[in-house]
């Protein structure tokens, strides 16, 4: 009886697979080929996906980055534009000595304004301009006397303020019909760079250009469109011009100083080439002291650095106080006319701020003295 149930366990333990393999039957093989088939297309189309991103992402970024160069370049060369333009005019001299000074000068025209008025009229320019350098300014008239032209030495046009070159707006009833501003810079055999601007005026009716010097400063430089006075001279007037005439054909009355300055031996003493620079000290600040500390930065401390930028010798000949009255609020360098480098040497090396002028006429003379040095209260 045993082994009979033995028996029957084993037929049924080795019946079972049997069974279960023809009840579960695999896949058929066209459904498994469908299915890997659906698999690798989206496989496909998902590496497709991630290449396309990753494609608009570096676009992306290839963008920013050459807008942010083109920006940087374009703000670069925006700043290097207005600051060449605004750059004052400045001219370097280059000293044998080995100094180097730069002094700025110049005007800069950066806009215009036509002021109307019914006797005289206003050309005004704007920008920054040297008082100093007015006197250079050449205003003469063209062949027609509704144009004027006017030479302005050491000077440019700022570009981004003033692009125009031939201005025509200008009011139909104003007195200015057209202006044209031309800008020249050259460049000479020896590297020195000139540069200037003329302007060509051209008016509804006859007029004289005349630079107003009590308008014009430092922001402004004016000029005034006066109109031609009608000659209504009579006989009288007439006979006193000629006679005055007559009088200024006589030989010019010299004076001792001119006489004195037109001698050969005083021109040759004026541009004579020294080889010693003699200075003279004077006290002009309330501390009694000071024209003697002075002498000894000058004398001991900076002598050396000092000749060896003015190019000669340095000997102070006189120290001494003026009047207790005169007392100075900044030090004063008076200097011959030749000698003009030599102060601005100096100038450099005192302490505090100094002003700078030539040789009074009183002391003209005292040829003894190339350089007077007057220390000032602000001097420490």
């Amino acid at each position: 009886m045993k082994q009979f149930f033995l028996f029957l366990v084993l037929s049924l333990l080795f019946l079972f697979p049997i069974v279960a393999g023809c009840s579960f039957s695999d896949p058929e093989p066209e459904e498994v080929q469908a299915q890997m088939e659906q698999e690798r297309q989206q496989e496909e189309e998902a590496e497709k996906l991630l290449v396309q991103e990753a494609a608009a992402t570096e676009e992306t970024a290839a963008k920013e980055a050459e807008a942010a160069r083109l920006a940087k370049v374009e703000n670069e060369t925006a700043l290097d534009k207005i600051e060449k333009l605004l750059k004052p005019a400045s001219i370097e001299v280059i000293q044998p000595a080995g100094l180097s000074l730069s002094l700025s000068f110049g005007h800069m025209l950066d806009r215009f304004e036509l002021i109307p008025d019914e006797k005289t009229p206003f050309l005004t320019f704007k920008g920054f301009f040297d008082p100093g350098q007015f006197p250079h300014i050449q205003i003469y008239p063209r062949n027609s006397k509704t144009e004027t032209s006017v030479l302005l030495p050491n000077t440019l046009i700022n570009s981004i303020l003033l692009p125009e070159r031939e201005v025509t707006s200008f009011s139909e009833e104003g007195i200015l019909e057209k202006m044209l501003l031309e800008e020249k810079i050259t460049k000479k055999e020896n590297g020195k760079i000139e540069f200037q601007v003329t302007l060509t005026i051209s008016s509804t009716e006859k007029h004289i250009l005349v630079l107003d010097t009590e308008k014009s400063d430092s922001r402004h430089l004016t000029f005034a469109l006066q109109k031609p006075v009608k000659n209504n001279t009579t006989n009288a007037q007439k006979q006193k011009k000629v006679e005055s005439i007559i009088i200024d054909l006589a030989p010019p009355v010299i004076s001792p100083r001119e006489e004195m300055l037109l001698h050969p031996v005083t021109a040759l003493m004026l541009y004579r080439r020294v080889d010693q620079l003699n200075i003279t000290i004077l006290n002009a600040s309330p501390h009694s002291d000071s024209a003697q500390r002075l002498a000894v930065l000058l004398d001991r401390q900076q002598k050396r650095t000092i000749e060896k930028q003015i190019g000669m010798k340095l000997k102070i000949v006189n120290i001494s106080s003026v009047r207790e009255q005169t007392i100075l609020p900044k030090t004063k360098i008076y200097f011959h006319a030749n000698l003009m480098r030599e102060a601005l040497i100096l100038a450099q090396i005192l302490p505090g701020e100094q002003v700078i002028e030539p040789m009074p006429e009183s002391r003209i003379s005292k040829l003894a003295t190339d350089v007077e040095i007057y220390v000032g209260k602000n001097f420490e």
